[in-house]
């Protein structure tokens, strides 16, 4: 079953990642923010929740006949949400790195101009710049895959909720009585 989880996982992830991929790459190439384009989030947050869903249910129904306990059904959805994280992060540090490092400066400017919407003082707002102008393609994708980590956690947390099966439960609380 170990193995299976680790199949399943690398084989939902890896779509996910591409899809993710895709997405940012046809954002990118038609000129447009692959950090802050608002449908651009959106899109990502929709496949990875669909790709998550479609882990844990395939899952579940290939290998558990349809029965999943909760912390299965959030172990595969945290592993899938990994190896997808891996993957664009692998992307992201390319594309940062040989395509286009303008990525890194509009974070940067993104980042001062959020700090002085919140109204940070002046001495705040520039030795924060002057920590994020530090930030390499590595880095920055390394925030990227812990970001997509993190946001597949919660989502798989919450996905679970709806695809373990309570009956599977009661029959296995019943089965210990």
């Amino acid at each position: 079953m170990k193995n299976a989880l680790w199949e399943y996982s690398a084989k939902f992830g890896l779509l996910i990642g591409t899809s993710l991929i895709l997405a940012g790459a046809v954002f990118f190439y038609r000129g447009l923010s692959i950090n802050y384009h608002p449908t651009l989030i959106m899109i990502d947050r929709l496949l990875m929740i669909i790709g998550i869903l479609f882990a844990i249910k395939k899952y579940r129904d290939d290998i558990y006949q349809g029965k999943i306990t909760y912390g299965r059904a959030v172990g595969i959805g945290v592993m899938t949400s990994v190896n997808a994280a891996i993957l664009y992060s692998i992307f992201v540090y390319i594309l940062c790195r040989f395509f286009s490092p303008d990525i890194l400066q509009e974070t940067i400017d993104f980042s001062e101009k959020m700090f002085k919407e919140m109204q940070y003082s002046e001495n705040d707002i520039e030795f924060l710049m002057k920590m994020y102008r530090q930030i390499t393609p590595g880095i920055y994708a390394m925030g990227q895959f812990f970001g997509f980590a993190f946001l597949g956690t919660v989502f798989s947390l919450i996905i679970a909720i709806f695809t373990r099966n309570n009956r599977f439960l009661q029959q296995k609380n019943n089965n210990q009585n």
